[in-house]
């Protein structure tokens, strides 16, 4: 079976993330993988390579610049074209392979930041009962979709993976303060300032906050920052996230909207961290190893850093989110739309 995983680009971000591992688990598998990005993005394509994919980067100069990503997905004729997003989900119904629509967030009404993103939404609804299957990688994505009229017979759930071998458990090293840090875009649905008001208040000799990630926010955060009086550490992306979970003592998530299961918290979870993070998408389901708190609520916030302690994260991500599985379910789904065809 020959697999087309369509994304906008191989940036660093949660979906691209995961295209890496099911790359590898197919491949693993026997399977041909193509990974087309519609534009360049240098994160993840060493990855997908070493994982045995094949690349193809179709060099689009916008996002209406859609003629080449399509004749790019017509010449692979590949068994199955699966897109991890609104944009990806179009092309995939047009590469003339069997479909399959990837949901890959919560809040479908609110993540559209500009008029293509809302017109690429409203078309992923139109097309979504053409699509072969729409999979949703949280329970809470799946009850929106079904919720917003996508065809419920169609509808598939398929949790994020999270390969623990990547982020082993590290034994605390002894050091001066506490690091409190999130990994994430910085985008208005992370909400960075539930973060930086929680940051003002938990404030304490000793203790200090980062912020990994890159994003439209920056600026505005960095400003915020100033203005709160909260000294801030902007290390933006990091290509080894193990050596940087390693350096935090609470991971935490404040996002208000769009999560589905965050791969960062995920994979803190993994590295046996202290976890605070807001009950966004299915991240309640961890509420037995995680403290979860009301999104948009910095007093919570900030009273949960001082009462954070770790539970046995690495056996609950083995247990609910461990790469083999997903990349099972993910193989068994493309296995049988590429038979029904």
């Amino acid at each position: 079976m020959h697999v087309a995983l369509i994304v906008n680009s191989l940036n660093a971000a949660g979906a691209e993330r995961q295209v890496t591992s099911m790359t590898a688990g197919l491949v693993e598998r026997g399977e041909r993988v193509t990974v087309v990005e519609a534009r360049r993005g240098d994160h993840f394509a060493g990855a997908v390579r070493a994982a045995g994919g094949e690349l193809v980067t179709v060099g689009a100069r916008n996002r209406v610049d859609v003629v080449p990503v399509v004749r790019a997905l017509r010449r692979l004729r590949a068994d199955v074209a699966y897109g991890l997003n609104p944009d990806a989900n179009a092309f995939a119904l047009a590469s003339g392979a069997p479909a399959v629509f990837g949901v890959r967030v919560t809040r479908l009404d609110l993540m559209p930041q500009d008029a293509l993103g809302r017109a690429a939404i409203a078309l992923q609804r139109r097309l979504a009962p053409r699509a072969r299957l729409i999979v949703a990688n949280s329970h809470a994505a799946a009850r929106e979709l079904v919720g917003l009229g996508y065809p419920s017979d169609r509808v598939r759930v398929v949790p994020n993976g999270v390969d623990v071998r990547r982020f082993p458990a590290a034994t605390p090293a002894p050091r001066d303060g506490q690091l409190i840090a999130t990994a994430a875009r910085l985008a208005p649905q992370k909400d960075p300032e539930t973060f930086l008001r929680a940051a003002a208040l938990a404030a304490r000799p000793g203790r200090r906050f980062a912020w990994f990630g890159v994003g439209p926010l920056r600026e505005q955060v960095e400003r915020r920052a100033k203005e709160l009086g909260v000294d801030l550490l902007m290390p933006g992306v990091r290509q080894d996230m193990a050596a940087a979970y390693a350096e935090m003592d609470v991971f935490t998530l404040t996002s208000a909207w769009g999560e589905a299961f965050s791969n960062s918290f995920a994979e803190a979870l993994a590295s046996g961290l202290p976890c605070v993070v807001t009950d966004s998408g299915d991240h309640a389901l961890a509420g037995e190893v995680a403290t979860i708190v009301p999104p948009r609520d910095p007093a919570a916030l900030a009273a949960a850093w001082d009462r954070a302690a770790a539970g046995d994260g690495p056996a609950w991500v083995r247990a609910n989110l461990g790469v083999d599985q997903m990349v099972a379910r993910t193989h068994e789904l493309l296995l049988e739309v590429a038979r029904e065809s």
